[in-house]
């Protein structure tokens, strides 16, 4: 730089060419340490997936399609078979339990139930058939497995002897 080009500084002497050569020298000098030391600090791995990673999930992909597409039978377990003298003894105490209802009705009211809504299940399949002011029949069939089940219960009968061994026979699983 020529004495022309100096840049003038209030107050101040101006700088000399070789104090800015220094100055530049200086600054070059820090600009190289920099760099160094970029190239000194450790480097990031790069984040590459592993060939096993990408097999492991192409697989996982896979299966999942299956299962959820597929519907495969092995996931679903179906319930074992009802066998039928489970099934009838389960048809017994839901009888039961509806006869001690209108029993109950009976007792309290002096009279049967027009329905069984009346005795305080109505939410039950029984079907409810009155004879006369003091006879009834309460009857279910079974549905599903135990479709060919049914079990009667007729008001003259004892309560006791028409559930016999149903609550064994459900608490023995059969």
């Amino acid at each position: 730089m020529n004495a022309k080009n100096t840049p003038k500084r209030s107050g101040a002497d101006p700088v000399s060419g070789r104090e800015m050569a220094d100055a530049l020298a200086d600054v070059l000098q820090e600009q190289k340490e920099k760099v160094a030391k970029r190239k000194e600090a450790p480097t990031r791995p790069e984040n590459k997936t592993s060939p096993a990673v990408w097999v492991a999930f192409a697989l996982f992909t896979a299966i999942s399609a299956y299962v959820w597409f597929g519907s495969p039978a092995w996931l679903s377990a179906d319930p074992d078979p009802v066998p039928p003298s489970l099934a009838e003894a389960g048809l017994k105490m839901e009888v039961f339990y509806q006869a001690v209802l209108v029993e109950d009705f009976l007792e309290a009211e002096g009279r049967l139930p027009n329905d069984l809504a009346e005795a305080g299940d109505p939410f039950s399949e029984v079907e409810y058939v009155k004879i006369d002011a003091r006879t009834y029949r309460l009857a279910l069939a079974g549905l599903g497995e135990a479709s060919g089940v049914e079990v009667e219960y007729l008001s003259t009968d004892p309560l006791d002897s028409f559930l016999g061994d149903a609550p064994r026979r459900i608490r023995m699983g059969g």
